[in-house]
This record gives structure tokens, sequence and C-alpha cells, in this order.
């Protein structure tokens, strides 16, 4: 496996590179200078016009979804090559098969990026996305799936965020190696899973509803998770939910006891109670 970092196209290292200018020299600029010094940086290497010099893709972190890379702006190629740019790259780099990843949780958004999609031309992204190769080929669907499950974007926000919810939850290289990936896995669990993952990423279906919920469920049985390891991740992605019906009350008492009567010889008794003058009410 293999990973890099996308270009940077602005940046107080990369204009400063490329315009030849001491960091003294940005550092002493208003910030309503250093806005417009990026922007028309920006805009000698990129344009929403496709025509004989802007061709080739550029991917921003914006448009990655799960399973899904739209196009929006284009780059030269010309200018790729050139050293105008922090993490430069050469333009083979950006051939061939890959995993896009986000570098931006909450939700990762990883995409894989099969043969098919932009019929194999070159695709440039930056420097907020990842690019993962991998040695086997025939495992990027399986971790497309993996990537974007519930299971491994909990697994980022609770465990390897460092400042969750701040300016900067950017993940990293060694955020991503810690992600535990099955060694042993079951032929038919995996044949489901990157049968789902292929036709996510062929467009044949969306990643939502009962199609999310099903690909979420084989990725659970891949880790062989608990009912209440499932829980928890599920319950983490829901959103604040006041409970107002008596059918929501009876179905948090029954998780509740699911949840709890192990841990007691007898099975307990949970009795709710819904008052104003309780605590939340």
């Amino acid at each position: 496996m293999g990973f890099a970092r996308g270009m940077e196209l602005t940046g107080k290292d990369t204009i400063c590179l490329a315009l030849n200018i001491k960091e003294e020299q940005y550092n002493s600029l208003s910030n309503i200078k250093k806005k417009k010094l990026s922007t028309d940086f920006k805009l000698n290497f990129i344009s929403q016009v496709r025509n004989e010099k802007y061709n080739i893709p550029f991917i921003k972190k914006n448009d990655i979804s799960p399973f899904k890379v739209t196009e929006t702006e284009y780059l030269c190629e010309q200018d790729i090559i050139d050293d105008k740019f922090r993490r430069n790259k050469k333009i083979d780099f950006f051939k061939g098969e890959k995993l896009l990843l986000r570098r931006m949780p909450n939700k990762i958004n990883d995409s894989y990026v099969f043969p098919n999609v932009f019929a194999n031309r070159t695709i440039c992204f930056s420097g907020d996305i990842f690019v993962i190769r991998l040695l086997d080929k025939t495992l990027y669907p399986l971790m497309s799936a993996i990537l974007n499950s519930s299971l491994v974007n909990y697994y980022i926000n609770v465990v390897l965020i460092k400042r969750y919810k701040s300016q900067f939850t950017k993940i990293d290289k060694p955020d991503i190696i810690q992600i535990p990936i099955p060694k042993q896995i079951d032929a038919e669990l995996r044949n489901e899973i990157i049968e789902i993952s292929q036709n996510l990423t062929n467009g044949k279906v969306k990643y939502e509803g009962a199609i999310a919920e099903q690909l979420n469920d084989l990725i659970f049985d891949l880790y062989d998770l608990s009912y209440l390891e499932k829980t928890r991740i599920k319950d983490f992605f829901l959103e604040d939910k006041i409970v107002r019906r008596d059918d929501d009350l009876e179905n948090y008492k029954q998780s509740l006891l699911y949840t709890l009567e192990l841990f007691f010889e007898n099975k307990p008794v949970i009795v709710p109670y819904i008052e104003k003058s309780l605590p939340f009410g």
C-alpha cells in the first residue's frame, strides 16, 4: 500500500516558491493582499472552462463523496510538471487506479477511482486529498467499502481526531495507517461487499437508505462486531432527536434493556417517566 498527498496550488510555501519571495515578505502583507495574491496565483493554473490548455480534471476535496467523484475545474498539464507547487508531482503520479481520500472529517468520503471512471484519463487533485494505491488491485472495491463505512468514520472521529470539531481536524498518513484491516476475510462476505461497492462506484445504486445500511451491516460482520458495538456506531451518526411518541420511548426502553440485561442475574425492569420537572424534561 502506498500513500501520498496531492499538490497544493496555493498556500504560503507554494506562493513564495513560485514568486521567488521570502517568507518574511509574505508575512508582512495584509490579509486582503495575501488573499488576492493567492487567488491571482491560482487562476494562472486553473480554469472552469475546458479548452486546449485546460483539459485535465482537477479534483478538490468537495468534489469527492462516497463512491463518487465530480468534475469541476481543470488544470493544464504542462504546469503540473513544472516546479511551481508544494508537494510537486510528475504527471504519471496522477494516472492509474487509486483511492482518493478526503483529509477532512467528519466523513472522509473516500472514492475509489475505477479504470472506467474518467475513461482512464489523468486526474489531478489538491493537497487536501490523499491518494492510496494498492499492490493487489483486486482489493480496491473492498478497501473502498471499508473506508466509506460508518465503522471507519466512527473510528476516525472518536479515536484519531485530536481536536474534534476544531479548525485543524485533518487526518494524515499516520492516522490512515492506524485503521485496522482484517487479515482473514470470509470469501462469501468479501464477494458481497465487493459487488455492492462496484455497483456504487459505477452509479448503478446510490449510497443511501437500504443500500448504505446493507453495506454497513456487512462491514460490521467483516469486523465481527457485537450488537452493542454496532448500536454504538449507528447511534453516533444519528441526528439529535426528541422523544415525543410512545413507540419512540418503547424502542429506547427495549434497546436499553438489551444493553443492560447481560450484567444482571435477574432481568431488570425499566420504567420510563415523562415529566417536565425531571432533568431534560
